[in-house]
């Protein structure tokens, strides 16, 4: 089975998800990027005069009895001669037919004008008209040519001819087919062009196709070899480029427009395919190979075997794929995802044939190639708008593969009454990201109305999804997708099914009389939410094993079996937190999204590997869990419930870790008893012991001196914080006799004296930790940034600081305190 590069996107992306409730956020895709052609076609004009010349004054016969090719070349040799960028050379040929035994040329400045006559291909193979290049290549093999009016008759007799195209041309710009008829061909292309660019073809009719091979009537190629496209060398990969087809009719042949092979790295660019009738299309009215900056808009397709093939890669690599001519260097700066594909306003039909077993309107295909003679690449479609079409399919309306950044909105979609249906889903998005499906109407399905397999970031919304054989809407194999704002109504499944891994949204939605109406299975974390479940012929909600739907606010009338079945839960709470946390009690608080019958409250002792204990239950998001041991670690946990009327289920919130705090009251400190008077305000430096730990100042307790200025008994306060709570008073003597006398911290800043090649070596640490004497932390070359650093240390009581002084020729023994 091929794997493409955007399954193991998503997989990994799926992977990477938590398990449990899933919490989706919309597609970031900027389809306002996508615009579409902005083709001009041919532009041929500013030409100073005119000259004219009609073939059967140079002997052609109308009657088609005689060979006119002589005749008709010579007029046309002559518009070569006399043709210029200043002179158009109009070659008449009156009404009638001309037997054609030998293709004619056609040269630059040149306008062929068929007045009502037919020109009859009476020779076998070869092609009927083409254009003299002179040798040149890229664009400029000829310019200016027009081909009006008239019809081509490729005169097959049924099909007993050589395959031939009615017309070639390439290496040239700016080319007009104008209201000419094209019939009659076998196995081939009626009007065939290669490296082209402004060219409009309009009010032209292409008919009557004998043969079994894929060919379109009007076919673009890419001038890679001879076997492509004989007789235009030299071979240059010149692309085509600003294309007009516009207010054309096809029909009874088996393609109408496009291509089927292209060149890795280059496009067929900026075309323009609009207001044309295809009809009786055996396969596939529009082929489009490695296309880009496109507008296909307001056609009518009736009768064909599918509507608009849009590729990236074929289905088989190795065909229909050529190298550049200058090799494969270089060639990933030239690959380009970037589809910018714009398909509106078609109206669709398409039906199997005996060309087409799986009929479409609209596909999207794109391909990760590996270990092949092609380069490496996700060769994905990306960045197509599809709207307002009108398209009726026995199979898929709409289909992708391998796409990314497709908007499909307003669209009609639906299954044709009667005939054999392939039981495919109208819409169907397999392993696609970033896609978007609004606002369609999607009728009479074989299979589900919108199918999403695989990929990430997509949407389904505001669709209305009627009389599906399957479910509504579908996610499978790990899909990450949000539904929301859909109608679904008789559906003979579910309304909406999820399975395969998938992660979904499933919100706002309304389902009607279908089987039942939301259904998960082999998925989990799917959320359920605001959904209005009415007349379901089984289950409102289900959830299969190994499944879970977390559910909240849906709505449920006249349904013939429960609204919940199965592994489905009520939202898991939010912002589950510790409002206070005290000595033996806490205080609990979370947020509930609505939905459950209740909440447990659980607990357990912190680290312990046994089940979490039910405390209580309770209906409001808040809890007081009292007569606790304090200073214990606890785990807690709120469960929502549901009853779902077979069962109470829980879903559960994540695990909140709580310590209760230690009381102070129990706390020694190593105050001295009694100070000496200084007339100074007297504040210890004490330490404080609780349970053989000792504490950090300002981060466990705060202290506050009272009376400690005068002789007779201050006060020390000791006031728990962080995880201690509570207070504890010591007492010391300040006596005018005797006592510890508190050493003086320096009220000024410090000086030190010394030549300038004097240095001063500076230790720090902690009170409780002595350190290597032999290893200072700071060495500086000055006195002021090291007196700066002491000065702005010196009042914390975090931090002893020691010193002493070096010169060039001793260093000081040992360090002096400074305080």
């Amino acid at each position: 089975m091929r794997v493409l590069s955007v399954w193991t996107a998503a997989l990994s992306a799926a992977a990477l998800l938590m398990s449990g409730r899933f919490m989706l956020t919309a597609s970031a895709y900027d389809y306002s990027v996508i615009s579409g052609s902005h083709a001009t076609g041919a532009n041929i004009s500013g030409y100073d005069s005119a000259i004219a010349v009609s073939v059967t004054d140079l002997g052609a016969d109308p009657t088609g009895k005689k060979d006119s090719s002589a005749a008709i070349q010579k007029a046309l040799d002559y518009a070569k001669t006399k043709g210029s960028d200043s002179v158009q050379v109009k070659v008449i040929v009156p009404e009638g037919t001309y037997s054609i035994r030998k293709g004619l040329y056609i040269s630059s400045n040149t306008w062929l004008y068929l007045d009502n006559a037919t020109l009859r291909k009476d020779f076998v193979g070869g092609v009927l008209l083409m254009n003299n290049t002179d040798g040149n290549g890229g664009f400029d093999g000829a310019e200016n040519i027009v081909i009006e009016g008239g019809c081509l008759d490729g005169n097959t007799g049924g099909g007993s001819v050589k395959a031939f195209s009615a017309i070639r041309m390439g290496h040239l710009h700016d080319l007009w087919v104008k209201n000419v008829e094209f019939k009659d061909n076998y196995n081939c292309h009626m009007l065939e062009l290669g490296g082209i660019k402004n060219v409009t073809i309009e009010g032209c009719s292409f008919h009557e196709y004998y043969g079994q091979k894929f060919k379109e009537a009007i076919q673009f190629d890419i001038l890679n070899n001879a076997n492509l496209f004989d007789g235009y060398a030299p071979f240059d990969d010149t692309p085509c480029d600003n294309v007009i087809i516009r207010n054309n009719s096809f029909y009874d042949i088996m393609r109408g427009v496009g291509s089927h092979s292209a060149t890795v790295g280059k496009y067929y660019t900026n075309f323009y395919i609009g207001g044309n009738t295809f009809s009786n299309i055996y396969e596939t009215a529009i082929v489009m190979q490695n296309y880009r900056c496109c507008s296909i808009e307001g056609n009518s397709m009736t009768g064909v075997g599918c509507g608009i093939d849009f590729r990236n890669m074929t289905y088989l690599e190795y065909s229909g794929y050529n190298a550049p001519v200058a090799g494969y260097d270089g060639v990933y700066d030239r690959i380009n995802d970037f589809s910018d594909i714009v398909i509106n306003n078609n109206t669709i039909s398409a039906n199997s044939t005996g060309y087409c077993n799986n009929a479409f309107g609209i596909s999207l295909y794109g391909k990760l190639v590996q270990n092949s003679s092609l380069p490496d690449h996700d060769y994905k479609v990306s960045g197509v708008h599809i709207s307002s079409n009108n398209i009726t399919s026995s199979g898929s309306a709409v289909q992708m593969n391998d796409a990314s950044g497709v908007f499909v909105e307003s669209n009609v979609i639906g299954s044709p009454t009667d005939g054999t249906k392939s039981g495919s889903s109208l819409v169907s998005l397999k392993f696609s990201n970033d896609v978007t499906v609004s606002g369609n109407s999607i009728i009479g399905s074989s299979a589900d109305a919108i199918s999403v397999v695989g990929g990430a970031g997509g949407v389904v919304k505001k669709n209305s999804c009627l009389n599906s054989a399957g479910s509504g809407i579908s996610a499978d194999k790990s899909a990450v997708v949000t539904i929301s704002g859909n109608t679904v109504e008789n559906s003979s499944q579910s309304g909406i099914y999820i399975s395969g891994k998938s992660k979904a949204e499933v919100s706002k939605n309304t389902v009607k009389a279908s089987y039942s109406g939301v259904a998960v299975e082999g998925a989990s974390g799917i959320n359920v939410t605001e959904n209005k479940i009415n007349g379901c012929t089984e289950y409102g909600i289900f959830a299969g094993e190994g499944s879970s739907a977390y559910v909240n606010a849906n709505t449920f009338t006249e349904n013939k079996g429960a609204n919940y079945k199965g592994k489905v839960y009520a939202m898991p709470v939010t912002s589950f937190a510790a409002d206070g946390v005290y000595g033996d009690h806490v205080q609990l608080s979370w947020k509930s999204k609505g939905g459950s019958d209740g909440f447990s409250i659980k607990r357990r002792l912190a680290g312990s590997e046994e089940d979490f204990t039910e405390v209580a239950q309770v209906t409001t998001p808040s809890f007081s869990d009292e007569s606790l041991p304090s200073n214990t670690g606890f785990e807690y946990r709120i469960d929502s419930l549901l009853d779902t009327g077979e069962a109470i289920t829980e879903s559960s919130s994540k695990v909140l870790n709580i310590r209760t705090k230690a009381s102070l009251s129990r706390c020694t400190c190593d105050i001295r008893p009694v100070y000496r008077f200084t007339g100074r305000r007297i504040e210890p430096d004490i330490n404080v012991i609780l349970d053989g730990t000792k504490l950090v100042r300002n981060v466990d307790y705060i202290i506050k001196y009272y009376n400690n200025i005068s002789a007779g008994t201050a006060t020390i306060s000791v006031t728990g914080c962080g995880q201690y709570y509570g207070f504890k008073e010591f007492d010391f003597v300040i006596s005018l006799s005797g006592g510890y006398v508190l050493p003086e911290k320096a009220s000024t800043a410090l000086n030190f004296a010394g030549d300038s090649i004097e240095r001063y070596e500076v230790l720090a640490f902690s009170p409780d930790s002595m350190p290597d004497l032999t290893g200072p932390i700071a060495n500086r070359e000055s006195d002021s940034p090291l007196v700066s650093e002491i000065n702005s240390a010196k009042n914390t009581d975090e931090l002893r600081i020691v010193s002493r002084r070096m010169t060039n020729s001793a260093v000081m023994p040992c360090f002096d305190a400074w305080y």
